[in-house]
Order: structure tokens, then sequence, then C-alpha cells
């Protein structure tokens, strides 16, 4: 299912989801019965590991096919259905269908008086989902996990004002795949530029900081954040703000917001917006990018737009 060299290392991204729903399909069939709870330990460990396996697994219908298994009572072992109730409770906080519920439900039947073996489990199971605790998370977003995916927002014809403000939350993974993959990779959040290579963008490096940068004819200037890391799999607001300076004598600044609050003020080149103009964009790998996106691997994002005079 990860499709690499094989370890124990629990953080594995999934590549292929079919081998698990194949596996959770053939539980119910498995003999003697520690395998099938040999099994259901392995698969909460690999689809719990990290949010992109979770949404890996919530996307391929792996609740349907849980559900499913859970029908054949009796021929699962107790630990193997208690394992199998708890990856439910796991994927069904982050997404579940309203067939999924219902037949998770549907659990809770059993005929004539008798109670339903699993129905103090699924209780607590439905208990959990609704409950919240744990960090904030946002109930609906961008998945921008392919490394082709992207959203599309309307061409400026015309920058208003004299500055230029981002605002968006973010989520990214720390992906362990990067590391093996030959040369630095980066999670580009927007990018701006002309024809002649000039413009401006802002990304995150493999390790999650952020770095905002200004290029131009003759050089490529940036500011970067290493005071934070952003590749724990918790949602951050991020707020790039560029500043034009007075004149004659005031300084071009960029303002970087993290979570609420001001983490850096540097001198910055600002962008020179009149020469992006709309027929100039290129499609890089981007979280925000006007006209064309692309994304990069492993990353959420809820966008919003500010422009104006700053």
């Amino acid at each position: 299912a990860v499709e690499g060299p094989y370890n124990a290392d629990p953080l594995n991204c999934i590549q292929n989801e079919q081998p698990l729903l194949i596996l959770v399909q053939w539980i119910p069939d498995l003999s003697p019965r520690h395998l099938q709870i040999l099994v259901s330990e392995w698969l909460n460990q690999i689809c719990d590991s990290s949010l992109c396996n979770r949404m890996t697994c919530v996307q391929a219908g792996m609740v349907t096919q849980i559900l499913s298994a859970l029908s054949s009572e009796e021929a699962l072992d107790p630990k193997c259905a208690e394992n199998l109730i708890h990856l439910l409770q796991v994927l069904g906080r982050l997404s579940i269908r309203p067939n999924e519920l219902r037949g998770l439900i549907q659990l809770l039947r059993a005929p004539g008086s008798a109670s339903h073996p699993y129905a103090t489990q699924v209780i607590r199971a439905l208990s959990a989902m609704a409950r919240k605790d744990g960090p904030e998370r946002a109930l609906q977003y961008f998945d921008l996990t392919p490394s082709m995916s992207g959203i599309m927002v309307p061409a400026m014809q015309k920058w208003p004002g004299a500055g230029f403000a981002f605002h968006a939350w973010v989520c990214l993974d720390d992906d362990p795949k990067e590391d093996s993959h030959g040369g630095r990779r980066r999670k580009q959040l927007y990018s701006f530029f002309a024809a002649s290579g000039t413009g401006f963008e802002a990304f995150f490096t493999t390790d999650g900081m952020l770095v905002v940068a200004v290029c131009t004819k003759k050089e490529y200037m940036t500011v970067a954040l290493p005071e934070l890391q952003f590749s724990d799999s918790l949602w951050h607001c991020v707020d790039i703000v560029h500043q034009a300076g007075r004149r004659p004598f005031g300084q071009n600044m960029v303002h970087i917001y993290a979570d609420g609050q001001l983490r850096k003020t540097a001198p910055l080149r600002f962008p020179s917006l009149n020469e992006v103009s709309p027929g100039d964009y290129r499609v890089q790998h981007a979280l925000v990018h006007p006209g064309s996106y692309t994304s990069s691997d492993g990353a959420g994002v809820k966008p919003q737009w500010t422009r104006g005079r700053k």
C-alpha cells in the first residue's frame, strides 16, 4: 500500500489504498482469528498515522468496507471488531457520508430485545466523532494532496491600491516521502511571475519554514520565518502583507503574521505589480496561483484574498 521499500515506520504514506480495502474485505474470512487482530491493528496504525492517510482512506470508501466487515459479527474476533470500530471512529471524525452514518447506526439494531454486541462501542464511537476535543480543525477545506491539484481564481485585470496582502488557513503534513526524493522540494503558497522572470512568491521549505520572496531582473530577495515549523498537521492562519514605503524616504516592508500574531517585520522590496499582467502568469506548483493552479504534495488550504491600499 505504501509502494516503497518496506520498513516498520508508522509514518509511511499510503500510495495505493486498494490493497487496504481488500484486506478489510478479507478480515471476516481470516483463520485463525489472531490474524484478524493482527491485520486490524496494522490497519489502525497505518491509516491513523497522518492526516494524509486518513483523507486517503475516507476518499477510498474504507468506512463502507469496515461496516461491511462488521456486519459479519459471528465471524469476527471481539478484539478485531473493537479495532475496526476504533478505525471507524478515527475516519468518521474526519468525514462520514450520510449512508455510512446510517450503516453505523444500524449496528445498534438487534433482533428481539437483546442488545447488539457492538452497541456500547458504537455509541462511544459516535460520541467521540461528535465531541470537540483535540486541536482546532477545519470542517470544510480544499484537499490539495495530489501533486496536480489546485484552485483557479479569475485573473486580476488591474491590481488595485498600493499594497498586497494574502490571507489563508493552511494545514501541512510532515511528509516522510520528501526525504527519499533527490533534491529539495517545497510547497508553494502563492506565485506571481511575469514572462521576464520578475515577480513575487511565498512557499514552505521541506522542513516547514515559511519563506517570502521577491524576484527582480538583478536579484532574488527573501525573508524567512525559521521560528515556526508549519509541517505539524495542524491548521495555521497565515497572513503576508507587502507594504510600499512612502516617498521619498519611506522603506518597503513585509509583515508576516501567523496564528493571529505578528511574527516578523523586515525590509523587502515591494513587488512590481504592474509587470505581472494577466497574460504573463506561469503555471507553477502553488497552493494559490492566479489563472491556473497546481499544488505541492500534502497540503490543504482555505484561501481568502485581500488587496488594497496599505
